[in-house]
């Protein structure tokens, strides 16, 4: 996959922005478009799903727990779940079953014993304020349990990095072309007259590079979707 300073250097050769006695924009702007643009692509594509082992423990004699804001070692910026969820107990292999929390609290219905005796096979969800993800299970632990995931993530802020240059942009060659365009079209809608004449480009470009983007994108979602297709892919135009 490519890195930041790769998508920065095809953006700047876009925007004709390459030359260093010209630069209308420094990197630090070139980054901020790329890492908005990158966003908002993600935002329209299928969601990467990720399978951690021993990604986290429930604790015995327990009814509850907080999925891991660190679900993925590759990501720079906290873990946000894109809806799906599943939980594998690692003591005897089985997946729980997701309900909804109003099923979890009508199990527990007058329910006071605060002891647990076997293994959970339920489990519902829910968000709070500060991001992190709750969940409740039934039954409640008797011993600690080792927990398996498989989940569905949002996109990582690449701002978020240490060294922003060997940052990860997380697509594919369609997304990473697409990501380009957009950013391209983003810097050059700042552009005012003068600099779009020194750079020889027109502020029509702005609505092109946007349709390119997004009949990327369309390509890139297929390519996702047909990786979990139980049929052949076949990409449209």
């Amino acid at each position: 996959m490519p890195t930041l300073a790769t998508i920065r250097g095809r953006v700047a050769i876009k925007i004709n922005d390459a030359d260093a006695k010209h630069a209308s924009f420094d990197p630090l702007r070139l980054d901020h478009a790329i890492a908005d643009a990158h966003i908002a692509l993600s935002a329209m594509i299928p969601p990467p799903h990720l399978y951690v082992t021993n990604a986290f423990t429930m604790a015995a004699n327990s009814d509850t727990f907080t999925l891991p804001t660190a679900a993925n070692a590759g990501y720079v910026s906290f873990t946000q779940y894109a809806g799906e969820v599943k939980i594998r107990l690692v003591s005897d292999g089985r997946w729980l079953r997701k309900v909804s929390r109003s099923e979890i609290d009508a199990l527990y219905d007058g329910v006071t014993q605060t002891t647990g005796a076997g293994r959970p096979r339920r489990f519902a969800l829910w968000q709070e304020m500060d991001d992190d993800v709750q969940g409740r299970v039934h039954p409640r632990c008797g011993p600690a349990e080792t927990c398996d995931l498989y989940v569905a993530l949002t996109a990582d802020d690449i701002r978020d990095a240490a060294d922003l240059d060997a940052a990860n942009v997380r697509f594919g060659r369609y997304g990473s072309t697409a990501l380009v365009y957009h950013a391209a079209a983003l810097l050059v809608g700042e552009m005012d007259d003068e600099s779009l004449k020194l750079r020889r480009l027109n502020s029509g470009v702005v609505n092109l590079w946007i349709q390119q983007a997004q009949s990327l994108l369309q390509h890139e979602s297929f390519r996702k979707t047909a990786v979990e297709s139980r049929g052949p892919g076949r990409f449209v135009t």
